[in-house]
């Protein structure tokens, strides 16, 4: 792509933001920032092609962007930067506000998923009002359920003066229904912190279609909650 198209790209966006811009002009202009003398427009359509979409070309592994593109990493790194980056912009701004009760958690949380490809497990600490007072990351990657450390759970807790708790997690690939090793682990949490006079309030799924909060279900996991 000659450069005068790019500038004439630029110049579209600086204008319209992405209105203007169809998504091979999107991609090639990302890329024109880490990708020097070859048609971006041609490297933009073949990883339409393969990927589909441009959602699914930002969050495709490094690896097979690089594959498919013909692209150095680094290009490739740039282009699964920008959904981590909408969503650490997103949950800066939620931040800023009073997040309180389960929905407005579960609003929070979502924006912490957005962009991610790998399952992570987050643990959400909260006042006896149920306004949050942290969160954190506890396990990144494919979660390990066998492994989750309650001892972690707890000092978290402690740490953070916190009297309750919802914890989150995702299926990048499936559904939000949960799975016999959800449940198990749930149980395993609600066991080990609610003896210790900590509200287990949730257990909040994030899947491909939407999100399945457990304690909106109390005939089939009531046992695992404190209510509210």
């Amino acid at each position: 792509m000659a450069n005068t198209l790019i500038d004439q790209i630029k110049e579209n966006f600086t204008d319209d933001c992405l209105s203007s811009l169809d998504d091979t002009q999107i991609l090639a202009y990302l890329l024109s920032f880490a990708v020097r003398h070859k048609d971006l427009d041609v490297i933009a359509e073949k990883l339409l092609d393969r990927f589909g979409s441009i959602s699914e070309v930002l969050e495709a592994p490094i690896s097979e962007l690089v594959s498919a593109g013909k692209i150095s990493e680094n290009a490739a790194v740039l282009l699964t930067l920008i959904p981590d980056l909408c969503g650490q912009c997103m949950i800066d701004r939620a931040c800023k506000q009073k997040i309180r009760g389960r929905k407005d958690i579960a609003a929070f949380a979502s924006h912490c998923y957005i962009g991610k490809t790998v399952e992570d497990f987050l643990v959400i600490c909260m006042n006896d009002k149920d306004v949050m007072k942290s969160y954190h990351f506890l396990m990144k990657g494919a979660v390990d359920w066998a492994n989750v450390d309650i001892r972690k759970i707890v000092r978290l807790l402690n740490e953070s003066t916190a009297s309750a708790l919802i914890v989150c997690h995702n299926h990048p690939r499936g559904n939000a229904i949960p799975s016999r090793a959800d449940l198990k682990v749930t149980k395993r949490i609600a066991n080990a912190v609610v003896p210790l006079g900590y509200r287990f309030v949730d257990h909040i799924i994030f899947g491909v279609d939407g999100y399945i909060s457990m304690a909106d279900y109390p005939d089939e996991y009531g046992c695992y909650f404190i209510p509210e």
